[in-house]
């Protein structure tokens, strides 16, 4: 238990602490008025916000519009990228030390970073073009912050400096997303199981009758698995699942319908989507 002396200092440090920090990454903010020079780019690209902070891009080529949207990007989120791609990699150790180890073997065993160098190769000259476009517009950010120091807080607080962006980091982060969607991999598992033992053709017959009973919620755990509902949550039976609805026109304000849907995304800050407007080529 903490003692009073630790109770007060924390009480007075917490407070300071917190201000220095949030003084420090104010000072770091990126530059978003006037010109800057960025290695690969053809022609002038215009970048305008607007009063909700969203990036518009204009450029005259696909790939300038590219190279700038990896350039706005890292400027924004430099540091959660470097964060998700260490997760992939299994690399958070090396920055946050012993307790990231077991996160660390579980991607490592997964071994996703080998997958993505294996399909890194597997991307056709188009598609590779725009990839190597959005690694410079990153990697360009990634000097100029450095040179300028720009980089974002956490940089400091840890004590390192991000590595060059690559083709495998942003394929590996569609394999961490994937991931993240994969909550019926046990299901799967389990299926190809039975398959393997009665076939496909018995199979099938134990399969709902999706044209008949589309709407029929089961909760088709064991009943052993009660017990652990305390610390899971609730089953299909408890009312969860995809939220997806729409409202008709005739019952809202505007006139106009609603359509609502649940992604089945954590919860993150910043949050994992990033909006900008692009237009190019």
């Amino acid at each position: 238990m903490p003692s009073i002396l630790q109770k007060t200092l924390s009480a007075i440090l917490s407070p300071l602490v917190k201000s220095a920090v949030m003084l420090l990454d104010r000072g770091r903010l990126p530059p978003i008025e006037g010109e800057l020079a960025i290695d690969g780019l053809q022609k002038p690209v215009q970048v305008l916000r607007d009063r909700w902070y969203v990036p518009h891009i204009y450029a005259q080529s696909t790939s300038d519009a590219v190279i700038a949207m990896g350039y706005v990007h890292a400027q924004e989120r430099l540091w959660q990228m470097d964060f998700n791609r260490r997760v992939v990699a299994g690399r958070l150790a090396e920055i946050l030390g012993e307790p990231a180890l077991f996160p660390d073997r579980v991607m490592r065993t997964l071994g996703f970073t080998r997958v993505v160098e294996q399909e890194d190769k597997l991307v056709g000259d188009a598609m590779g073009s725009l990839a190597d476009a959005y690694c410079s517009g990153v990697n360009a950010w990634i000097a100029q912050a450095t040179r300028w120091r720009k980089l974002p807080v956490e940089f400091s607080l840890l004590s390192y400096q991000p590595e060059p962006w690559q083709r495998t980091d942003t394929l590996g982060f569609a394999k961490l997303m994937s991931w993240m969607l994969a909550g019926n991999w046990e299901a799967e598992f389990m299926r190809s199981q039975v398959i393997k033992r009665l076939g496909p053709e018995i199979t099938a017959e134990l399969e709902l009758d999706v044209a008949g009973t589309w709407a029929a919620i089961l909760d088709t755990a064991p009943p052993s698995l009660g017990a652990s509902r305390a610390f899971s949550g609730p089953g299909p039976a408890g009312g969860v699942g995809s939220n997806n609805w729409v409202v008709h026109g005739a019952r809202t304000t505007t006139g106009k319908p609603l359509l609502a849907n649940d992604m089945h995304l954590v919860l993150s800050a910043p949050a994992i989507w990033f909006e900008n407007h692009v237009v190019g080529g």
